[in-house]
């Protein structure tokens, strides 16, 4: 096999709570996250023992900080060497909270174990992603999961079809720095409701708990969040968040007539504006050859 193409899909996240930071420096968390069909497109080729190459004509990040080199070069010092050139149609907003870097790094993962063969355990991937992140993990398997501690405890939740329109507004807001505004706030809810509906996997309990500890701390700091939502229930949606670490907001509706409605006229307002629905994966191979 010689190349290999996929979609790396974006995540939400229904519910993310932050419970604390272990003795490593890391944040502790526990998240219920869905995929969605918003993705990028990565294209991996095998190149004539040139090393990892990135082509990424979307963005202006230095190749040896992109999260695709980063995770490859991982598996190169760790595991066989590699040799590839990685293409990026990159669709998913960055600096969003739609696990879009980490959908990528997580299809290089797969990627790479198809076409060289790796036969990597899914315990193997994951020790592999959550050297580069806590949202990789999940975007290997997608659906909708229970993730606890750094990433790395997945456990499967009965999907549920949502119907989202999900907006990215302008303003940006790097992970690390929303965690350190949440670490200084007091305004982290905690809910042993949707902690118990975990515990039971009770989905209808789950989502009258839906919930981001980021949401308070990031839209005390850009209003446009809260804007955002009220133009959403405005217009007849039956629930909206902000997901991740922001600032993208998302909304569900009950009816597609409603949510196309909504979507017709708030596309106007907002230029970075998806239709978008769960998927069952976080990964999806379209071809190889």
């Amino acid at each position: 096999m010689q190349n290999i193409s996929l979609r790396a899909n974006a995540k939400l996240n229904l519910f993310l709570k932050i419970n604390g930071i272990t003795n490593f420096g890391y944040h502790d968390m526990t998240m219920i996250n869905q995929s969605i069909s918003l993705y990028d497109d990565i294209k991996i080729t095998k190149n004539d023992n040139q090393g990892i190459k990135i082509i990424d004509e979307t963005t202006d990040i230095e190749f040896k900080e992109n999260i695709m080199y980063k995770t490859a070069k991982i598996i190169n010092d760790k595991i066989s060497k590699i040799d590839v050139d990685i293409e990026i149609n990159k669709k998913i907003p960055m600096q969003a909270g739609l696990g879009g870097g980490s959908s990528d790094a997580a299809a290089v993962i797969i990627g790479l174990d198809y076409i060289y063969n790796l036969n990597l355990s899914d315990e193997q991937k994951i020790d592999i992603a959550v050297k580069v992140g806590a949202d990789v993990p999940f975007c290997l398997f997608g659906g909708t999961k229970y993730v606890g501690g750094i990433g790395e405890k997945i456990n499967h939740i009965k999907s549920d079809n949502f119907l989202f329109i999900i907006i990215k507004p302008d303003e940006n807001m790097p992970t690390n720095q929303a965690f350190m505004l949440c670490d200084n706030s007091e305004k982290i809810k905690r809910s042993t409701d949707f902690l118990q509906g975990i515990k039971n996997i009770d989905l209808d309990l789950i989502r009258k708990n839906f919930y981001n500890d980021f949401e308070p701390v990031i839209s005390d700091k850009f209003s446009i969040i809260k804007k955002i939502k009220s133009d959403f229930y405005k217009i007849g949606a039956s629930f909206t968040m902000m997901s991740g670490s922001g600032t993208t907001v998302y909304a569900i509706f009950d009816e597609e007539n409603t949510r196309q409605r909504a979507y017709d006229y708030l596309k106007n307002e907002y230029k970075n504006i998806f239709l978008s629905n769960t998927t069952k994966s976080g990964i999806e191979i379209v071809s190889f050859s």
